[in-house]
């Protein structure tokens, strides 16, 4: 196991060390560049190694280059794979997570052959927190990987001679642990409470209506205001929020609420757009409070007080559903948790 020991390391940080609190669980968190990680620095040190490779080389968002295999941001994942096949005592099981975009990659392409290589078989989804009854739309793609044959005769995946079948995508998260097809509106995320100023919320205290958060006049005046995706308390969708929603107002960082918690879900009636000066003082940004309980962070979840409120949506917006890479975990480690009794 690697409760006692373990590395994290982040591409793009400088490098450094910091002890986590006290513990069963004590270990020491370290920043440092991928690439500059040697085997001896990993050998041995985890059964788990999870990975979320930068996605701007696959996104398919509006002006996108999709350089893939040839974006220098690769060149992280690269040396992970490089790592993977140099280290000695391998660790056990992968995750990785990324945009739907990745699929069909020569990035990951290289990675089937690193994974196959070492002796792992795996399974890949495509899945969004939607399947789960969480009214948010954020699809991406996830591969477990045992280092084992498990994956290599299963029903869902296998061409009958104990193979890895490439590219085959589950789309669905096994019904045994997906706990039923509810769909929960936003109202049950949304955070009623009030405060008086933005200064309040950099101390964790959010406010609906401060002025940050509603949406000025002068973007209500751009003709492709009537784009904006709007969405009621009532609604059980919201669309995809990225990095960009904290400082950008646009069709495609992510959804826009209106302040009317009692309007019906727009998604059954729709909004007269006409004229979308009719919304002045009426729509706002959800609160990273509430960003945060649709990602499925726990309720007593709090950023440091030194993290300014752009940053905590940017840091959001470059997460993942917590809910959702829970139960592809669970799917990955349920045999090993079953043999040691841990939930």
């Amino acid at each position: 196991k690697s409760q006692s020991k373990g590395s994290n390391n982040n591409s793009g940080r400088r490098n450094g060390s910091r002890p986590t609190s006290a513990g069963p669980n004590h270990f020491t968190v370290t920043t440092k560049l991928i690439e500059h990680l040697k085997p001896s620095d990993v050998d041995g040190k985890a059964d788990l190694w999870t990975m979320s490779p930068p996605c701007q080389p696959f996104t398919g968002t509006t002006n996108s280059k999709k350089l893939d295999g040839q974006d220098k941001r690769t060149a992280g994942f690269r040396a992970v794979m490089t790592l993977l096949s140099a280290v000695t005592t391998k660790p056990k099981y992968i995750l990785l997570e990324n945009v739907k975009g990745f699929v069909g990659s020569q990035m990951l392409d290289e990675f089937y052959d690193c994974l196959d290589g070492n002796g792992y078989s795996w399974e890949e989804y495509l899945l969004t927190p939607m399947q789960l009854g969480i009214p948010n739309h954020r699809r991406r793609y996830y591969l477990i990987a045992e280092r084992s044959d498990r994956f290599f005769f299963s029903s869902k995946r296998s061409d009958g001679h104990g193979e890895n079948t490439r590219g085959v995508i589950l789309d669905t998260i096994p019904c045994s642990i997906e706990g039923g097809c509810l769909k929960w509106p936003l109202s049950d995320y949304i955070d009623c409470s009030t405060s008086t100023s933005r200064e309040e919320e950099e101390g964790e205290v959010e406010n609906r209506h401060d002025d940050y958060y509603v949406i000025p006049d002068d973007i209500l005046a751009k003709p492709w205001a009537k784009s904006l995706p709007i969405v009621s308390a009532q609604d059980t969708l919201s669309h995809c929020f990225t990095a960009a929603y904290g400082r950008v107002v646009h069709r495609a960082t992510g959804s826009l609420l209106l302040i009317d918690l009692t309007h019906p879900a727009v998604e059954h009636c729709p909004l007269d757009r006409t004229d979308m000066m009719t919304y002045s003082g009426r729509l706002r940004k959800f609160t990273p409070k509430e960003l945060l309980a649709l990602f499925g962070y726990p309720n007593g979840y709090e950023f440091p007080a030194d993290i300014s409120l752009e940053h905590r949506y940017k840091l959001i917006g470059n997460s993942v559903n917590c809910l959702v890479v829970s139960r592809v975990a669970e799917i990955l480690l349920g045999s090993w948790a079953a043999g040691t009794g841990t939930d």
